[in-house]
């Protein structure tokens, strides 16, 4: 199911607009793949169609990521949009701080989802633009933003140039926004495992 919201989608669509005029000045983001650290591009990409694929800004770093939820929850993200702040709510261990956390595969969004009486359970395909990414392979729970990038490695209040996500890469990865606005949840996924 495709999700229509105008409001949610304009917030996202402001937010990419201003990530484009600084990439004006300032050149194109650079690809994740070519970011120090990064294990490559994107899984999901492969996989989208060009006519999706093609209404995405690459130079913005924009994706396609999973994101689990509980199927209680998903009419009010729908109208709402995912709010970074209540990231802690449901999960004792926030890897990469308080944000919106997606993942390029599937079955660890799973992991983050409950099935209802009739085994159904929910996640969403997010466009998400990561503009400029920083990556870690280690554990940074502190964070409420992405680090600067002069790369302080507590949370910084000296410099005012910060990344726009962070990518985690663990074993699997994880892409973690600090702001609503960053993702959109553009398509719900219901589903059942095979019994």
């Amino acid at each position: 199911m495709r999700n229509e919201n105008l409001k949610v989608f304009e917030k996202y669509v402001q937010d990419c607009q201003r990530l484009f005029c600084r990439a004006i000045s300032n050149g194109p983001c650079k690809p994740l793949e070519k970011t120090p650290g990064s294990k490559g591009p994107v899984t999901t990409m492969q996989y989208v169609n060009n006519t999706l694929a093609n209404q995405l800004d690459q130079d913005l770093n924009e994706v396609y990521l999973f994101h689990g939820t509980k199927k209680d929850r998903v009419e009010v993200l729908l109208q709402n949009g995912l709010d970074p702040r209540l990231a802690n709510m449901n999960f004792a261990k926030l890897w990469l701080g308080s944000g919106v956390y997606a993942a390029e595969e599937a079955n660890l969004s799973s992991r983050y989802t409950k099935a209802d009486e009739q085994g159904v359970r929910t996640m969403f395909v997010m466009r998400v633009c990561l503009g400029d990414v920083f990556t870690t392979q280690n554990h940074m729970p502190e964070l409420k933003r992405p680090p600067c990038k002069a790369r302080c490695q507590t949370t910084c209040t000296e410099h005012n140039e910060f990344f726009d996500s962070v990518v985690g890469e663990f074993g699997q990865r994880e892409f973690v926004v600090y702001e609503s606005a960053k993702c959109y949840p553009e398509y719900v996924i219901h589903y059942t495992f095979p019994k």
